[in-house]
């Protein structure tokens, strides 16, 4: 049987079909996937001709162009065409920069390299073209103006023409006259000064500045070591060392608590007193003269035995200048007035302790010194992060960040600075076991007459002394809660039928009144409506007196480029 084989006109009908639509099929989704996002890279290919628009001789000869850059500067160059209808000149120059920043293009580091991009119509006879050059490409080789002139004067003559082949290969030989050996030395320099500056210039300035730092302190901010032995106890307070200066010794540095041990020593000595003023939220207090002239208290007269030491005999006078200003009472809303002499109280009180040879140097000048030089480090580093950004110089990004770093580390051991001598770590020693020891005398007395009457603390003759002590050595709230027991109830009822008075302290709403035959006696104004003394509010308050704000207190690429970026824009093209 013979088979008839159908003529070939039919065959080659059979078999177009199936072609021309397997194109369809394939093309189709190609025009639709314009970018971005972009496919991936091909290893090795610089040439993308998606649009179909290039050909295969124009993509030969532009592979040839663009590798012989490379092998000569180490730029990185990329074609790539796509079909993307209506596309303007802007979104060209964005395609471009994301495909430059999305395949790494250029080398990392350098950022050296170059997209050309054609967003073409469907025709593929008009469209949109843009050179975007990576950040370095752009500094060393062509800038914003070089690329818009060779779109200009090199490609838009052949675009007009329609002969895409030639537009494309006039362009990179131009690039290719651009891109010299000349200029390759400049980016490379400066990128690679820019990593040293940033990658060892940064971290060896920063580990300087440390360990100057740490050695400074270890030379000079770092207490002497001197063991605490509590069995070594002072007959008495040295001379010169007043209750507001054994606080600031204690405290390594002018705090709040010197200033308020001041206040309670002047008025123990009957110097000053206190009218508290309660409200809802706060207590307040107002400062009038002293009470002792009027009834002396035997108290009084053994307090005032005691050498006053200038500092606190400069801010007495300040307070009283400010009571004869204010017609005999300082009122709460007045006590900002305080705080110069607060601050003056200060810097005396340092210069005697450092004078004495307790300190090495008032602390506030070695604070005040290393806070200087910590400020001085964070405007450094804000300069150089002003010119990091402006020119731009990453590396001295990279360096403002670690100045900042040890500016600001600079600052929070400035308060550490100041260093105690050896007599001065000797007492400050001593001073902490009295503390001790006072602290455990609070614990168990029931009254402040019966603190002085155990004699822990010999030198402290007075409830006045003890209480000013106290204070001092940061146990107000041991004695409030003494205060507090000895104005309870049982206690008082037992003081009386003893023949006196419960202590309590005369110079806070007004002054003691007992039974004629000595100190002792409830105060007027201390207690509030139950009965019982807002002690915790007296020493809030007194600890916010001079305070400057209120006298109140309350609660990489991929694909075979080099992992370069830095598209950011700035290169030349437009529509055709």
């Amino acid at each position: 049987m013979t088979t008839r084989r159908p003529p070939t006109s039919s065959v080659r009908r059979r078999l177009v079909l199936p072609i021309v639509v397997g194109w369809l099929l394939v093309s189709a989704p190609a025009a639709l996937a314009a970018g971005p996002p972009f496919p991936d890279p091909v290893p090795g290919a610089v040439v993308y001709d998606t649009a179909n628009i290039f050909s295969d001789a124009t993509e030969a000869q532009a592979t040839a162009i663009i590798a012989a850059i490379e092998a000569r500067t180490g730029a990185e160059v990329v074609v790539y065409t796509q079909t993307k209808p209506g596309a303007s000149d802007e979104e060209a120059a964005a395609d471009g920069q994301a495909l430059g920043t999305q395949w790494g293009v250029g080398r990392a580091g350098f950022d050296d390299g170059l997209v050309v991009i054609f967003d073409m119509e469907e025709s593929g006879e008009h469209g949109a073209v843009r050179l975007e050059p990576g950040a370095g490409f752009k500094a060393a080789y062509l800038g914003e103006d070089e690329s818009q002139a060779i779109f200009e004067g090199v490609m838009l003559p052949f675009l007009r023409e329609g002969n895409l082949d030639q537009a494309l290969l006039a362009a990179l030989y131009a690039v290719d006259a651009q891109v010299t050996t000349d200029d390759v030395w400049k980016l490379e320099a400066a990128r690679i000064g820019n990593a040293v500056l940033g990658l060892v210039v940064a971290p060896l300035v920063a580990l300087r500045l440390l360990g100057f730092l740490a050695l400074r302190w270890y030379r000079v901010g770092r207490d002497p070591h001197y063991t605490d032995d509590p069995s070594v106890l002072m007959p008495a307070p040295p001379p010169g060392l007043s209750p507001a200066g054994a606080t600031l010794l204690m405290a390594g540095r002018s705090t709040a608590r010197q200033f308020t041990s001041a206040m309670v020593d002047l008025a123990a000595r009957g110097d000053i007193a206190f009218r508290p003023e309660p409200g809802l939220l706060t207590t307040k207090v107002a400062i009038i003269e002293g009470l002792a002239g009027a009834d002396p208290d035997p108290y009084v007269g053994l307090a005032r035995r005691q050498r006053q030491e200038p500092p606190e005999a400069a801010l007495l006078a300040a307070i009283q200048r400010e009571i004869d200003d204010h017609d005999g009472a300082i009122e709460p809303d007045e006590m900002i007035g305080l705080h110069g002499a607060k601050g003056a109280f200060d810097s005396a009180l340092e210069r005697q302790v450092a004078g004495l040879g307790w300190f090495r140097e008032p602390p506030s000048r070695a604070i005040g010194r290393w806070i200087a030089i910590g400020v001085a480090e964070l405007v450094a580093a804000g300069i150089l992060l002003f010119v990091g950004f402006s020119v731009p110089l990453s590396g001295a990004t990279v360096l403002a960040a670690a100045l900042g770093a040890v500016g600001v580390g600079t600052l929070l051991v400035a308060g550490l600075m100041p260093a105690r001598t050896m007599d001065g770590a000797r007492l400050e020693a001593w001073l902490a076991a009295y503390r001790r020891t006072l602290q455990k005398t609070l614990a168990m007395a029931g009254s402040m007459d019966e603190v002085v009457a155990s004699k822990a603390v010999p030198w402290l003759e007075t409830p006045d002394r003890a209480m000013v002590w106290g204070v001092a050595l940061g146990l107000h709230e041991e004695i409030e809660a003494v205060l507090a027991r000895s104005a309870s109830s049982t206690a008082a009822a037992q003081a009386v039928s003893a023949g006196h008075g419960p202590w309590l302290p005369g110079w806070y709403g007004g002054r003691a009144m007992g039974d004629g035959g000595g100190p002792g006696g409830l105060a007027p104004g201390l207690f509030s409506g139950s009965g019982v003394p807002d002690f915790d509010g007296m020493f809030s308050a007194l600890s916010s007196v001079g305070s400057a704000a209120s006298a109140s207190r309350s609660s990489g690429g991929s694909g075979g480029f080099g992992g370069g970026g830095g598209f950011s824009g700035g290169g030349g093209g437009g529509r055709f």
